[in-house]
């Protein structure tokens, strides 16, 4: 007797996921602006700024200071505005701050703050 054959199921595709994921960082006890996101805890801020998409961490110059922030592309002419630059409310702690290009879409600062506080 031989064994019974089934017939594989008919292939039916499924739909294309079409809808637009977000993919800010929370504003927890921070805000949203025209060119950035940003949020804190006691501890530190974060902060993520969009780019071009496929930009990469060799194209940017990101100067970090005690209270001072700028972030440039590095082949920028000297009359183009930077990506970021200003002075912060309070103190950062340098050596424990870092930066990376996430998804090559956004740069994603993570500031330590040099005391525990909530920045207004």
């Amino acid at each position: 007797m031989a064994p019974v054959v089934e017939k594989p199921a008919p292939f039916i595709p499924q739909p294309v996921r079409t809808e637009v994921v977000d993919r800010s960082i929370s504003t927890y006890n921070g805000a949203k602006t025209a060119k950035y996101n940003w949020s804190q805890s006691i501890m530190n801020v974060d902060i993520q700024i969009p780019v071009p998409e496929g930009t990469t961490a060799r194209q940017l110059l990101v100067t970090l200071k005690t209270k001072h922030i700028s972030i440039k592309f590095k082949n920028s002419k000297p009359e183009e505005p930077a990506l970021l630059e200003g002075e912060l409310c309070d103190k950062i702690k340098t050596e424990d701050s870092f930066w990376s290009v996430d998804e090559k879409r956004f740069i994603v600062l993570n500031l330590e703050k040099a005391s525990e506080q909530i920045w207004k």
